[in-house]
Order: structure tokens, then sequence, then C-alpha cells
């Protein structure tokens, strides 16, 4: 089973489309994917932690960004689902 955790960032490729960092709880621990919303994902890694994923998804952002592939849209985590006291909690801004 696969349980969306958060959402660190949007961003628009050249030709418009629009992919995402997302972190999910799977079976093989928590997994940070990235890739165009309608596509599987391009880009996987298995974390040790949702600071892990955090610090994972800000450099697959600033490497993307920085080669002018995408534009960003959105960046700063979301929540995707409603959290038990056992789950990781995104850091406060």
């Amino acid at each position: 089973m696969t349980v969306p955790i958060a959402l660190f960032f949007r961003l628009r490729a050249g030709d418009g489309r629009i992919a995402s960092c997302r972190s999910l709880r799977t079976a093989r621990g928590i997994e940070l994917q990235f890739g165009f919303d309608d596509t599987n994902p391009t880009m996987t890694e298995v974390v040790t932690s949702h600071n892990g994923a955090l610090q994972l998804a800000s450099q697959w952002r600033s490497t993307l960004v920085s080669r002018g592939a995408f534009s960003e849209i959105e960046s700063g985590v979301r929540e995707l689902r409603a959290r038990s006291d056992s789950a990781p909690r995104a850091p406060s801004e």
C-alpha cells in the first residue's frame, strides 16, 4: 500500500507539462519521487526520514531549475494526508 506524505515542489517543463516531487510511505519505506504528473516517476529514492526527503527534494529542485529545463510553479512542503501522531511532520516556516 502506498500512502502520500508530502508534496515538496511543482515545476513546469518547457513543453508546458507539470512535474512534481512527492514523498510516499511504501513497502520499501519513505520514498521520494519526481516525475510528470501524467506518467510514472522518472526519479525515485528511498530515504531514511522526512528530513532526508526534504534535503534530497531541495537538491533535485535546485539542479532541475538551474539547468533551465524547468521553471518553478510551487515549492515548500505541503502535507498530502491526515497525519497520525507517529507520522513525520514538516518543519515549521
